[in-house]
C-alpha cells in the first residue's frame, strides 16, 4: 500500500496558553507567522493526490474557535481522501471542543489523529516545566477522545527537568492502561536546551543537565 504523503503547517507557539520552561517553537521550526487559513487553502488545491495534512506546533484547539474553524473549513480544498492530523493542549480538549472537531470535519477533511502534548504524567515534572496541568487532566483529555472514537496520539518527553527514568517508565505503563485494547499514536521526544529559554538559565547555573546522546537512546 502507497503511503500517504504528509503536508505540514507549522504554527509556532499559537494558542499555547503559557511558556514551557524549554520551548521555542519558532526557533526549532524557523517558522515566526502561521500560516492563515486562506494560505492554507490556496497550498491545498495546488496537490492532486490525497495527504494528510498536518497541523503542527502551538495548540490548535486553544485558537479562537472562530479561527480554528477557519482552518478545518480550508481543509476542504484538499484531493478527496486527505485526512487532517492535529497537535494541541490537553486542557484545550473539552468534550465540547471535541465535539465540534468531529462536527467541522464531517465537511471538511476528517480527523486522522488528536496528538495531545503531554510531555509527563509526573505531577512535579510538569510543575518544573510550567505546563499548566495535572497528570489526571492529561490523561482524561485522551480518554474523553479514545471516547468520542477520535484516534489520539501523544507526546511524551524525556530528560525533563526533575525527570527519571523510573517516572518515565511509569508514565508509559499509565498510557498502556489508559488505552487498552485501542490504537494510539506515541512520540517521545529528548528535552534538549535552547538558547534564550527559560531552561537555558537553569543549565547555566547547573541546575539543569540535559540527557547525552547514549542516555536518551
Amino acid at each position: 500500500m502507497k503511503r500517504r504523503i504528509s503536508l505540514p503547517f507549522f504554527f509556532a507557539m499559537a494558542g499555547c496558553r503559557n511558556r514551557c520552561v524549554y520551548c521555542d517553537q519558532a526557533r526549532i521550526t524557523g517558522n515566526w507567522t502561521a500560516p492563515s487559513p486562506e494560505e492554507v487553502k490556496q497550498r491545498l488545491e495546488k496537490l492532486d493526490s490525497p495527504v494528510e495534512i498536518g497541523f503542527f506546533g502551538g495548540s490548535f484547539t486553544c485558537l479562537p474557535p472562530e479561527l480554528a474553524d477557519s482552518y478545518l473549513e480550508a481543509t476542504a480544498a484538499a484531493p478527496p481522501g486527505s485526512t487532517l492530523r492535529l497537535s494541541t493542549h490537553p486542557l484545550c480538549l473539552t468534550p465540547e471542543t471535541i465535539r465540534r472537531l468531529k462536527g467541522m470535519t464531517r465537511a471538511t477533511c476528517p480527523v486522522s489523529c488528536v496528538e495531545v502534548g503531554i510531555s509527563s504524567l509526573d505531577d512535579e515534572v510538569l510543575e518544573a516545566c510550567s505546563r499548566g496541568y495535572t497528570a489526571r487532566e492529561a490523561l482524561s483529555a485522551v480518554e474523553r477522545l479514545l471516547q468520542e472514537n477520535l484516534h489520539a496520539g501523544v507526546q511524551l518527553m524525556i530528560g525533563l527537568p526533575g525527570q527519571t527514568p523510573d517516572s518515565t517508565f511509569h508514565d508509559l505503563r499509565m498510557l498502556a492502561r489508559l488505552k487498552g485494547p485501542r490504537s494510539m499514536d506515541l512520540r517521545i521526544y529528548p528535552c534538549l536546551v535552547l538558547k534564550g529559554t527559560p531552561l537555558e538559565s537553569l543549565w547555566e547555573s547547573g541546575r539543569f543537565s540535559p540527557l547525552q546522546t547514549e542516555e536518551a537512546a
